[in-house]
Formats: C-alpha cells, structure tokens, sequence
C-alpha cells in the first residue's frame, strides 16, 4: 500500500512540474509575459510570395516566416471586412451576434453585441488582464479614432493614421469617390497607413519594458484595399507587361446569381471603373488594377518590415508575439469577379503568420492544421498566460505553434448573408465548409442565416476538391453529382456541428409553441408531444436532412411511433402551430 502511495504520490509530482513547465513557457523568460503585435491587412489574399506565388512580392513578410509559424489552413468565418473584424475581436460567431454586414462590424457595435453575450473585445480583455493596450487603423470596419468611446473602451493609446489614400474625381452624378489606382509621388508617412506605423514606431520609443506593463499592439493596415494607392516606389517593383489578367470562368452548372458576388463588385465605387462589370472590363484596365493591387501588398509588406525593426532596435523583439493576418481572401477576376463576398476558398482562405519567439524549433515550419480567425482570441490569451476568456466560440491553437504536426480542428465553417430580390430570394444565405482533406462544401438556401435549413429548403449545392488531388484555391469542378456519397457525409458533418456555427440548442430559430412539451419512451421508442397550441404538423428529419416522417394533425397532444427508425441516431422533429415553429432534436 505504501509503495502504490509513493507511486501516486511521484506521479502527482511530476505532472504538476510539466504544468508548472509549461506555465512557464507560456508566460516567457524571468516570469514576463509576452509583448504582442497584432496587426491585420485589409483584402490580403494568401496568393502572394509569402505563400510560394512569386507574382505579387512580400519580401519582409516572407523573411519574417523563416521565425514564424505559416499557417496554410486558415479561414475568414465571413468573407467581407467589417462581419470578419468583429469576429476576430469578440470571437463570436457572424450567425451568433448578427454582424453580417459592414456598419454593424464598427468599434462601438462589435463591442455592444459582444457585451450582450457577456464577452468584452480582444484588446479590453487584455487590458484587464495587466496590458497596456495601443491601436490605430482599421480595426474593425472604421478608423480607430482617439477620444470615440469605442477606442476608449480598447485602448490607453490611440495611434493616428492621418494621411492621404488615392486621388478623388467626380462621379457623372457630382459624388466625389477615388480613381480605382494611383501610383502615388507622396512619400510613405503621407499615406495613412505609413502615417499609422510612424505613429507605432514613435509610441515604441517612448515604451520602458523595465517600468511598463506588457503591451498589445493592434495596428490595421488598409492596404491592399482599393483604392489601389501607393508610393511610386512599390509600383516600381514590378513590370505591367508581365502582369497576367486571369481566364478562370466559374464551373459549368453552378448558378452564379447565389455562387458569386456582384458582376460590378469593385468598380461601382470609383470614377474611372463605375462602367465596367467583370464581364467587359478591359484587359489593359485590369492590369493595370493587378498592378495597383500588387503595388499595395507589397507597401503593406514593408511597413510590416518597418516595425519589426523598431522592434528589434527596442530590444523588444525576442520578447513579443507577432501575429500578422488579414479580414479574408480576395478575387482579382478569377470567375469575372473581382473582390470579395464569395464563400469560395479564393476568398474563404487567409494567410496568417504568427511569431511566438520563446519557440524557435517551429519556426519556418508551415502547418496544415485548419484554424479560423475566429480562434485568434482565444490563442492570444493562452499564449500569454491570462485566464481563456469566457462565454466566447473559438478555440485555442496554441497547441501548433508549439507542435506544427498538430491536426487542429475537424472542419471550419464561412457564412455569407445577401439580398437577392432580383431572383426572387429575400434573404439568401450561403454556408461553407472546409474539411482536412481539402473538399469544400456549400449549401445555399433562403431565409435566416440562424435558421439551419432542412433538405427539401436547400436550393443549390456546391462541392470542390482543393487540396485532395488537386493542388489550388480555384473551384474548378463542381461535384455534386459524381461525388454524391461524399456530398451527404460533408452535409451530415455541417448538421452535427450545426450548434457551433448557429449558436443554437437545435440550430433553428424557434417561435415557441405555448406550453410545449415532450418526451421520448425507449421502451416503446415513441415520443410523446404536448402544447396549448393546436399542433398541426410534425414532420421528422434524418441526420443529413431527409423527412422520415411526416404526419398533418390538429391536435394538442399526440404520440409518434419511431420503431421503424434507426436505433443510435439523431433526428430532428419540427413541430408547427399557427405561423409557429420548434425544433428538438430526438436521440433514439
């Protein structure tokens, strides 16, 4: 007895040195905890050196991931700037908190909505929890701006970005908006965005590591966002004749209208595109658009190289994690658009890069773990060593950066919501998935992004293999119809975790019928439903979404016999009364 006593006793021991171990890897050497440099690009897609394509150069980007992990699976939880930004910094679902359009995604809303669900933002976390917390730019879908309420609530230092972004002309109708390019003769601080990191520069400077608290930097970079404006010297870097416009049409049989954003997408907005659509732009314009574009990653990319020098001239450095990202992915007339908004992979996939210095063994490793920018928060946080913030969706991946071979989630989910009166579908809501293997999948179907659709509500689908054995973030084939065994398992996958994407008990809006009750028997495997509300309908779904059971009634109590259904599975019954719904879910 003594010696199992002693054994026990060892192991206790021991496990609690591997905690205090690794309690003391995360917070950092001589018990400081980390610095950290948060900074996001806006309409950053992954295709760039970084990522191996050599056409669109990141060349301090691309040194810095030689010290950093690559992640090569990261995906926007919603692909447009102000829905992707909240969710990064309150790390809720779209679907959850209802942002799923760019006014909601400003500072003071985010801040208001994640507040209702008990969670405060990313940057007033931190400070909570003993930063000093700094920001400028675009952060969320607006200028951080000093003195606003919803700055005060994130930061102790507000970091302007006062400067200038591309040159204005009149609209036939006298609106004054930005010409689409400008190849800028104004030097770096002039633009906003070289003004912002000036700013960060001058504020590191006045920093004292020895007297101050650790600090979390946000800083939100514009570019590459259009307009396409940039110091001539970026412009510079690359040659318009070798610049190649893309042939990619979208895969035969897909309906565009609910596949695709906006044919006029980028161009209504500025005076010299507003005649174009993605189907009669001119070749010679397009270029000269890519070139812009290119001109701006590649200014982006500088201005991150420009920090993490005034980082290491602080001696800063070594003790701070750098996460650099962007809101989501990007078309440049793959499928005749251009932009964002789509849930394809184009614009689906982001690249991310994160720097945690106190692991050098991983660094230039690039890992293939499937993570969101929704699970950015809660890495943070445990990175740092702070409590893992409450009542929040994401799910920490601290775990990689300390082990790239770690597989990360099962899936992750993008979710689009859109107007389309046009075709006659007030609400259309498209959610997507990416699974390990690489398979997209898609379902698109009419009503509330809340509300998960049974199959007969579902009106296309899309299935695209990415990665399995193919090698490309272009949708080249849809595979609904070969692949039909396949299209059920990814359907299956997405309604089993339909309560993480939706953030609801039974992943259905339900307008509650009075006085509901219900049970199941397993004995006599009926389930037994009660309401004041005359019920009229109960009809039963399968797991991927096939009615099983459908029974018309006008009653306020009725049993259901299940015995000709599948033991050890899961069904979902929706029950109907008068213009009202509930959905529950029946485990038999």
């Amino acid at each position: 007895m003594n010696i199992m006593m002693n054994l026990l006793k060892l192991k206790i021991l021991l496990l609690g040195c591997i905690i205090l171990l690794v309690d003391i890897q995360m917070v950092g050497q001589n018990g400081e905890k980390p610095n950290v440099v948060f900074i996001i690009a806006d309409d950053l897609m992954k295709q760039t050196e970084l990522y191996g394509y050599p056409e669109i150069k990141t060349p301090r980007l691309s040194k810095l991931a030689d010290e950093a992990v690559l992640f090569n699976r990261a995906y926007c939880q919603y692909p447009l700037c102000g829905p992707s930004r909240a969710v990064i910094q309150a790390s809720l679902y779209p679907s959850k908190t209802g942002i799923t359009w760019n006014k909601p995604g400003k500072d003071e809303a985010t801040q208001t909505k994640a507040a209702s669900f008990n969670v405060k933002t990313m940057p007033h976390y931190f400070r909570d929890n003993g930063y000093t917390t700094v920001g400028g730019g675009k952060i969320y879908h607006n200028t951080t701006v000093g003195g606003k309420p919803g700055a005060i609530y994130d930061f102790d230092d507000v970091l302007s970005n006062a400067g200038v972004d591309g040159v204005k002309g009149t609209m036939p109708d006298g609106k004054k908006v930005t010409y689409i390019t400008d190849n800028s003769t104004r030097t770096i601080t002039e633009h906003r965005d070289g003004a912002l990191i000036e700013n960060a520069k001058a504020w590191l400077d006045t920093y004292d590591a020895a007297s101050n608290n650790p600090f979390f930097m946000c800083l939100g970079i514009k570019k590459p966002h259009s307009p396409f404006s940039a110091p001539s010297q970026f412009w510079d870097m690359y040659n318009r004749d070798e610049i190649k416009v893309s042939d990619i049409l979208l895969p035969e049989g897909v309906n565009a209208d609910l596949s695709l954003n906006g044919i006029d997408g980028l161009f209504s907005g500025h005076v010299d595109t507003y005649m174009y659509t993605g189907e009669n732009i001119p070749v010679d314009k397009q270029k000269e658009i890519i070139h812009g574009y290119s001109a701006c990653v590649s200014f982006a990319d500088y201005l991150v190289g420009d920090i993490i020098d005034k980082l290491k001239a602080k001696n800063l450095y070594d003790n701070t994690i750098i996460v650099f990202v962007s809101d989501h992915g990007y078309k440049l007339g793959e499928y005749q658009r251009w932009a964002k908004s789509t849930v394809h992979e184009k614009d689906a996939v982001v690249p991310l890069l994160i720097r945690d210095p106190r692991k050098t063994s991983e660094h230039g490793k690039i890992s293939q773990a499937i993570v969101g920018l929704i699970d950015i928060y809660p890495t943070l946080s445990e990175l740092c060593g702070i409590p893992l913030p409450e009542n929040i969706d994401g799910i920490s991946f601290a775990d990689v950066l300390f082990n790239t071979s770690v597989s990360g989630r099962t899936h992750i989910s993008t979710i689009r919501v859109r107007s389309l009166s046009e075709i006659g579908i007030e609400r259309a809501i498209s959610l997507s998935i990416i699974n390990p293997d690489g398979y997209r999948y898609t379902q698109h179907w009419g009503g509330e992004y809340d509300v998960f659709p049974m199959k007969e509500d579902i009106i296309a689908y899309e299935l695209y293999d990415h990665y399995k054995y193919r090698n490309t973030p272009i949708s080249v084939e849809n595979l609904v119809n070969t692949e039909t065994e396949l299209l059920e398992e990814m359907r299956q996958l997405v309604l089993s975790s339909s309560e993480e994407i939706t953030g609801s008990a039974t992943s259905v809006k339900n307008v509650e019928l009075k006085d509901l009750n219900y049970y199941y028997n397993r004995s006599t495997e009926k389930i037994h439903i009660s309401s004041s509300d005359l019920i009229e309908q109960v009809a039963i779904y399968d797991i991927v979404g096939y009615k099983v059971i459908d029974l018309e009634k006008n009653t306020n109590k009725l049993e259901i016999d299940l015995s000709g259904l599948k033991k050890n599975n899961v069904f979902l019954a929706r029950i109907s009364a008068k213009g009202k719904t509930s959905v529950i879910k029946v485990l038999k």
